[in-house]
């Protein structure tokens, strides 16, 4: 493994590690390896942070003495419906059952293809409407290397 290479050190690029490595520095002089998926989620836990800090205590409070009911109204209703609709279906004689088994189907149909649609409209909109799009397409390399570094190509 990279950090059990005993040519990298702690001390920094001066005494031979190597730029780039992975590395993460601790304070006992012990070498791991940087967590990538954590170093990646900080702005976002600093945004989340930062926004929670900013607002007073009597914002907050407000803020969710006005949205709690409306959420809980809301989901509560979604439920009273659901339920009250697939108890009627259970109620009908000799299909009710095969009822409702297909009305829940196509409920969680239709919101998979919702989260697909939704999904593919977000991710073409940002890739196409990207501000360094400009850029990225005037690099020195062919559209082929950028969508598929290893070289391969759907074909």
């Amino acid at each position: 493994m990279p950090w059990d290479d005993p040519g990298i050190k702690a001390d920094g690029p001066s005494s031979g590690s190597r730029s780039g490595s992975g590395l993460s520095e601790t304070d006992g002089g012990e070498e791991f390896p940087m967590n990538g998926v954590v170093t990646l989620l900080k702005p976002r836990f600093w945004s989340f942070k930062n926004g929670y800090v900013s607002r007073d205590k009597e914002s907050r409070n407000i803020k969710w003495m006005l949205l709690w009911p409306d959420r809980s109204h809301f989901w509560v209703g979604i439920f009273i419906v659901f339920y009250r609709v697939l108890r009627y279906f259970q109620g009908v004689e000799g299909f009710g059952d095969i009822l409702a088994y297909k009305l829940l189907s196509m409920v969680l149909v239709t919101f998979f293809t919702l989260l697909i649609f939704s999904s593919i409209i977000i991710s073409l909109s940002k890739f196409y409407l990207s501000r360094d799009l400009t850029l990225v397409h005037a690099m020195p390399v062919s559209p082929g290397q950028i969508f598929w570094p290893d070289g391969s190509k759907v074909r």
